[in-house]
């Protein structure tokens, strides 16, 4: 548990979208970044704010229910949406703090994986993949999947909004 309040703390930060985001693995190039250069990016009542507009987890209608939906589907129906970039999952990782608790998973040994699609890589075949944040055991952390795989209602896309 945090030893502050985070409804009534403000963090602060600026980071440089601009900077190429970790490669998830050996071999991986990044395909696409949506880069805007330096952007605030604050924690303030509970929430995540980047650029000074609110971060959400966006679930897909495909996605929600307990239907499940094919990456490479859910890639398409995000383009041109304000989704985040890796840099913005790298800060996180870098600073915890910032991290909203709703972004946690419910119940003993649930975990949801918040994902940063506007970072997409690639391997040797073109395959894309794309990161993302979870709360594991140890703490928060990273990982990757293939989007020619599915996607559920606990992984819900980092979006901005407002």
């Amino acid at each position: 548990m945090r030893g502050w309040d985070p409804l009534l703390t403000v963090l602060k930060a600026e980071i440089d979208t601009d900077i190429d985001p970790i490669i998830p693995f050996i071999g991986a190039k990044i395909k696409t970044n949506i880069k805007s250069g330096k952007v605030a990016i604050e924690r303030r009542y509970g929430d995540l704010w980047v650029g000074g507009k609110k971060v959400i987890p966006h679930l897909s209608p495909c996605q929600k229910n307990g239907v499940c939906v094919k990456g490479d589907v859910l890639y398409k129906e995000l383009v041109g949406r304000p989704v985040l970039s890796a840099c913005i999952l790298d800060f996180l990782l870098d600073h915890t703090d910032f991290i909203p608790e709703s972004w946690e998973g419910k119940g003993l040994g649930s975990s949801r994986y918040i994902w940063f699609w506007g970072t997409m890589y690639c391997d040797f075949a073109d395959r894309l993949c794309v990161r993302c944040l979870y709360r594991g055991s140890v703490g928060w952390s990273t990982t990757y999947l293939w989007a020619g795989l599915v996607w559920g209602d606990i992984g819900p896309a980092a979006l901005l909004v407002g």
